[in-house]
């Protein structure tokens, strides 16, 4: 007569009343009488078990290490390995150092994969402008394109830069941006053609930015460097929108200096309201904004926060019209629903009321 533990399978006497291995308390009801076979039988399947949990836990040690080669792929493998393994041994009252490691190490590992896709998430909405000057226009579309900057194109007339060459771009090379952030890039058409120099003339009167040299009472005491500052800065006025503090920094960029820009900037004639406003009329011929993000941007090119709401404020723009249009930008490019769609016009600085309008517009 024999008495097997139901806990460990481990044979007793038919006289004991506790599990000679494992200290279990042993039933009445289950003493048996059975020959050597069935108890070498049962001796088997308790080893194989054994063996098969301490084997689920080496692999998960393993494949939670590998995790240093795999960059934490193979770690999620050797987690759930490990927590089988840890599982079966507690189940036979045994501990298992190994199981314990491998979730550790594990854990660790996926944790780490999980940060560090955060972090590239967050780096990839930011790009370093680059110095469009030795581009092409072709190529300078398709570093955007590639780089899926918001890129603003535009060509002047212009008598000094030939026709396809770069002129100037609104934000310096080496700049981080979002990737958001409108960057104007401006090429020659090359020489104005006659017949449209007077109409060009009237134009700038009109808009209140008259950048006539007669503006400025040039004495022979100003500085050949301060006189061709000047020049440069009105060849700058005539191709793009600036504000004061960003055409002080294109011409500190072009190698002038701090006093020659300044001389420059102050003299060249220009309207800092007309400027926003035109540079305002520019960015919405390029892409949608709201209310409030054309302001910040105008204030991001370095317009007073004056000069920005007078641009905004005159430019025409209809800004339900303008949150259909970004609603059909983020739709071109991405998959949203009608309120995650709301939402994001509504970080865009759109109101709830425009935001519901855009979306509307575009089927949702």
């Amino acid at each position: 007569m024999s008495r097997y533990c139901k806990k460990c399978g481990t044979e007793n006497a038919g006289d004991s009343k506790f599990c000679t291995s494992c200290g279990e308390t042993l039933d009445s009801e289950i003493i048996i009488e059975t020959n050597k076979d069935e108890v070498g039988n049962n001796e088997e399947v308790v080893e194989n078990t054994q063996k098969s949990s301490k084997g689920k836990s080496v692999a998960g040690f393993i494949c939670s290490l590998c995790g240093i080669l795999t960059c934490g792929i193979t770690s999620i493998i050797g987690l759930i390995l490990s927590i089988i393994g840890l599982s079966e041994s507690k189940k036979r009252g045994e501990s298992d150092g190994l199981a314990v490691a491998g979730i550790i190490i594990s854990s660790i590992f996926i944790v780490l994969m999980i940060l560090a896709g955060i972090g590239m998430m967050g780096s990839s909405r930011e790009i370093e402008v680059v110095d469009f000057s030795t581009k092409t226009m072709e190529e300078a579309k398709e570093w955007c394109d590639s780089n899926n900057a918001n890129c603003h194109f535009s060509e002047n007339y212009s008598s000094t830069v030939p026709k396809g060459k770069f002129i100037i771009q609104g934000i310096k090379s080496g700049t981080k941006v979002d990737i958001f952030t409108t960057i104007d890039i401006v090429y020659s058409k090359g020489p104005k053609p006659k017949t449209e120099e007077s109409d060009e003339n009237n134009s700038n009167s009109n808009d209140n930015s008259n950048l006539n040299e007669s503006t400025t009472k040039e004495s022979a005491e100003v500085s050949i460097s301060k006189k061709n500052a000047l020049k440069r800065a009105r060849s700058y006025l005539n191709s793009s929108a600036f504000s004061r503090d960003g055409l002080i920094d294109q011409l500190e960029f072009e190698k002038y200096s701090n006093e020659d820009a300044v001389y420059a900037v102050d003299n060249c004639g220009a309207d800092w309201n007309a400027q926003a406003l035109k540079k305002a009329k520019s960015y919405l011929n390029s892409s949608a904004f709201s209310y409030k993000g054309l302001v910040d941007q105008l204030e991001f090119e370095k317009f007073t926060t004056e000069q920005a709401t007078y641009g905004v404020d005159n430019c025409g723009a209809d800004w339900n019209e303008q949150a259909a249009k970004k609603a059909r930008s983020y739709l071109n490019s991405s998959a949203f629903s009608r309120d995650g769609l709301i939402d994001q016009l509504e970080f865009e600085g759109f109101t709830y009321e425009q935001a519901v309008y855009g979306v509307t517009q575009n089927g949702l």
